[in-house]
């Protein structure tokens, strides 16, 4: 065995014949004397994947086998469900081998060197090149692999028993040749320092230190082993003394069957879903490999050990458990030669066999459970380098590694699946705190359960240190513990730091390099419920290159999650922490900084959005801009309504954080796209209390402008909800102090409101005298683009009041006009009171065709409301022809644009549909 597989009989070689034959001969040879159970025989023939008839066949190629022995053919027995092929020591070159390392090692017992090393010499003789070579298959190269393996270990042993007779001159050049053969390999390589230094050459034995560390972090990421390294200090200080020589390898054994999975959690509730996602994973093929990642407090441990435990006897060889410390407070994260050497004890490897280097370690690892049906769990891991040189590969092994970190090479490399864990269901947290403290309290005080599930944010830490807080205080009730957990972080602390939850948080935050760290901090500083990467930037003060560099390592190890691509969020506790950690580590000149360059942010990049999105509006005033403000830039106007869209919650954040620090100018720009422009996009006016706080901001630093447009915005936020007569008082308002302090730009604006709003309440006439009175100062003021909007105000409201040739013109001038400003809302607009009016002159053909086109400049400038209006307004023409299918098609067509901004309305358009049938 110990080379090419060879037979030989008292007349010569015995040629063994057939595919399977030799396979089934080593197997046996390997377990020689032993019982092999015939479905081992099968499943290493066929690796897996059987016949249905595998058994029978496996049963005719040993028969077929003992033929081929002839005499000795005799010795391959049946025996219950297995064979066992009989083979005396001398016969058989391993058999001879371990007899002689056995002569050895009572040699070396008895103190005697020379015969010790002559018989270690003649084991090593009994190799004829690489074991098993030229056979091949998954349980061959396992069988050949340890083979070689104890070769190496016989080798060692041999070359201490020669270092102690002093054969140090001889020893250079054949430890040169192995330490080049096998680079990885430790225990050659301080065989080589010691006989280097013994010789007098310490320099070399130096060399050779550094030369392997060179390789090991190279090819493995690694430092060389304990030993090597104390060898190294011993050299270096010129400490080293001859010694004994470590004992020879120990003979083979069978490894144990490890049980090292932890207890289960008593209490586990919920998790249906990813538990349901793990079980699907053990009937895929190879590679069995599974990722279970979240953040700090998550429960990916107790979700893990839950799985493992419930599939545990589909493992009947074993359940390899190991915490990597990838996130402990108190330890350096475990290095794979580590965990790699306590995976070899729980599998009964003796500690002399696994001081070695890291690939003899992980061969030898991957060796023993190759063909073997093992559990691993790797729990608390790093990162992606760390878990890879614990992985097994075996085909019938399967590994669940947990972290924080997303643990991507994993998933991209070795084909990990993943297995994100995310927070609490508020129904799965309710179940968590009936598991732990009974269904009838919790039924007892629903008020207080749901005020605790939500200060819990949905972690199952936080939730379970409540629990605990509840259990050991019966006395107490929910409502009390409940009304602890109001100031943040301090109500979820526990007693000893795994249960606490700031410092659960804070492993991961300490794991972060240090810009991360950073970023992590002023995150802590936003107002608003996700975040894009250039808010990110502007806040952090770097580009958007590093934003999103940051944000990734943040989502990687789960302090942040990507929401929707490119938006990022926090989970509850989480933003407190960061905001503690703000105020800890940023002083407040820093923060104030931060604050402002976040304001200016989302200042900047509306107004480049609102240039883009609708042209005529007068520009929103800019404070002085930070310098290192970083503000979005769009392609096309799409682009800039999209960002006001996801952004408008933010900008009314970002509104009241400007009130509550201090940058008053900011407070009214950035309140006024959440009521002006959100009908737009589909949003709702900003609320009322932060509008009068905007208002109470700029009466305090005498803003008059800014009084005139918040009593604007207050205005259109009343017209919206329909509570007219307060709109009215409003922009009432809004005029007089115009009037009072001769802010004359923004009267004309006041003027188009009013209309509109006399229009809402049917008094056309009124509307009209105000439509006049704005083009009037806008002509004086020189705005073009009012001027094409208040012609067009005025044509609409002429048609109101039966004036359809007057209405047509002004309508016309309208639209010339937005022609040459390139106004394609404007256009729309136009277009859409011209298709009005011929509409009424009965002219339904034309009506049809301006309707047409107007919905197209709607759709060039991503106007959805006016889109929607027109439609509506072109099915009453089809209607009004009795062309209902052509109606149906254009409400059909209606729905649609209203599902982007308003989902009510499209439901009750939907409602509608009937009356086109």
């Amino acid at each position: 065995m110990l080379g090419p597989l060879e037979v030989r009989g008292p007349e010569g070689p015995v040629s063994i014949r057939g595919r399977h034959h030799p396979k089934i001969l080593a197997l046996l040879l390997d377990a020689a004397n032993q019982t092999v159970p015939v479905d081992k025989l099968v499943e290493a023939l066929w690796e897996g994947d059987p016949p249905v008839t595998g058994t029978r066949q496996a049963q005719n190629i040993a028969a077929g086998l003992r033929r081929q022995l002839g005499p000795a053919g005799a010795r391959l027995e049946r025996v219950g469900l297995g064979y066992r092929l009989a083979v005396r020591a001398e016969e058989l070159d391993l058999l001879r081998c371990k007899r002689l390392e056995a002569l050895a090692r009572d040699h070396l017992a008895a103190g005697r060197l020379e015969p010790a090393s002559q018989a270690l010499t003649e084991a090593l003789r009994e190799w004829r090149g690489p074991s098993l070579a030229g056979m091949s298959g998954r349980r061959l190269d396992t069988v050949g692999h340890r083979l070689d393996e104890y070769r190496l270990r016989l080798l060692e042993a041999r070359i201490d028993v020669d270092l102690r007779l002093g054969r140090r001159d001889m020893l250079v050049a054949e430890l040169r040749r192995l330490v080049a053969d096998h680079p990885r390999h430790e225990r050659f390589t301080a065989q080589l320092m010691v006989v280097l230094y013994r010789c007098g050459r310490t320099p070399e034995a130096l060399r050779a230190f550094a030369e392997l560390g060179e390789r090991l972090a190279e090819e493995l990421g690694v430092e060389p082993g304990a030993e090597v390294r104390d060898l190294h200090t011993a050299i270096l200080r010129g400490e080293l003394r001859p010694g004994p020589a470590p004992a020879p390898a120990a003979p083979e054994t069978r490894p144990v069957v490890p049980v090292m999975l932890p207890p289960d959690n008593p209490v586990f509730s919920g998790r249906l879903a990813p538990l349901q996602a793990l079980h699907a994973l053990l009937g895929e093929p190879a590679p069995g490999l599974a990722t279970v990642t979240g953040t700090g407090g998550v429960g990916k441990t107790t979700l893990a050990v839950r799985w493992a435990l419930e599939v545990a006897e589909r493992f009947p060889d074993g359940q390899l458990y190991l915490n990597l410390r990838g996130f402990d407070p108190h330890s350096e994260p475990m290095a794979p030669a580590e965990g790699l050497r306590l995976l070899l004890a729980a599998l009964g490897v003796p500690p002399q066999r696994t001081h070695t280097d890291p690939g003899t370690l992980l061969s030898l690892y991957r060796s023993l459970i190759a063909d073997r049906a093992v559990l691993v769990v790797l729990d608390n891991a790093r990162d992606a380098e760390q878990v890879r040189p614990l992985l097994p590969g075996g085909p019938r092994t399967f590994t669940v590694v947990t972290s924080r970190n997303r643990l991507s090479g994993l998933v991209a490399a070795q084909g990990a699946r993943p297995v994100p864990l995310d927070l609490l269901t508020p129904g799965e947290a309710t179940g968590l705190l009936e598991a732990r403290l009974g269904k009838q309290r919790i039924a007892d005080e629903p008020e207080a359960v749901d005020r605790i599930v939500e200060s819990s944010g949905g972690l199952p830490l936080a939730l379970a240190v409540v629990a605990a807080r509840a259990a050991t205080r019966a006395d107490f009730s929910l409502a009390a513990v409940a009304a602890q957990l109001d100031g943040g972080l301090d109500g979820f602390e526990g007693e000893e730091p795994a249960t606490d939850v700031r410092s659960v948080l804070s492993w991961s935050y300490r794991a972060l390099s240090p810009a991360a760290a950073r970023m992590f901090r002023l995150l802590g500083l936003h107002p608003g419920a996700d975040f894009s990467a250039p808010a990110a930037a502007g806040l952090a003060a770097v580009s958007h290159r590093e934003a999103r560099r940051l944000l990734r390592e943040l989502a990687a190890a789960h302090l942040l999650a990507e929401g929707a691509p490119g938006r990022f969020t926090f989970h509850d506790l989480l933003r407190d922490y960061a905001g503690e950690l703000a105020a800890e580590h940023e002083d407040d000149a820093a923060r104030r900084e931060a604050v402002r360059r976040l304001l200016d942010h989302y200042l900047c990049t509306f107004n480049l959005a609102a240039d883009l999105a609708s042209p005529s509006r007068d520009p929103l005033p800019m404070p002085p801009e930070h310098p290192d403000a970083v503000p979005e830039r769009f392609d096309d106007h799409v682009e800039g309504v999209r960002w006001v869209k996801a952004e408008l919650s933010n900008l009314l954040a970002a509104a009241n954080l400007a009130a509550r620090t201090g940058f008053d100018a900011h407070v009214w720009p950035l309140v006024w796209p959440t009521t002006y422009f959100s009908p737009r996009v589909g949003g709702r006016p900003g609320g009322v209390e932060t509008l009068e706080l905007a208002l109470a901001v700029a009466t305090r630093n005498g803003d008059t402008t800014g009084r005139v447009q918040v009593h604007r915005l207050l205005h259109w936020h009343f017209l919206y909800i329909g509570r007219l007569g307060e709109a009215d008082r409003h922009l009432a308002r809004a005029l007089d102090l115009c009037d009072e302090t001769g802010v004359r730009a923004l009267r004309p604006r006041i003027h188009r409101s009013f209309g509109i709003l006399r229009g809402r309440q049917g008094r056309f006439a009124d509307a009209l005298d105000h439509s006049r009175r704005g083009l009037r100062i806008f002509r004086e003021i020189g705005h073009p683009n009012g001027e094409a909007a208040m012609l067009n105000a005025i044509g609409w409201y002429q048609l109101q009041l039966g004036r359809t040739d007057e209405a047509f013109e002004h309508c016309r001038r309208s639209l010339e006009r937005c022609e040459a400003l390139d106004d394609w809302s404007g256009q729309g607009i136009a277009l859409d009171s011209l298709a009005s009016v011929q509409h009424v002159r009965g002219r339904h053909g034309e009506a049809v065709a301006m309707f047409h086109r107007a919905i197209d400049r709607f759709e060039r400038a991503y106007d959805h409301p006016n889109q929607a209006d027109s439609l509506e307004r072109l099915t009453e023409v089809h209607r009004s022809t009795g062309d209902l299918s052509a109606a149906r098609d254009v409400w059909l067509r209606r729905i649609g644009v209203l599902e982007y901004f308003d989902p009510h309305g499209a439901a009750e358009a939907r409602g509608r549909l009937r009356e086109f049938a």
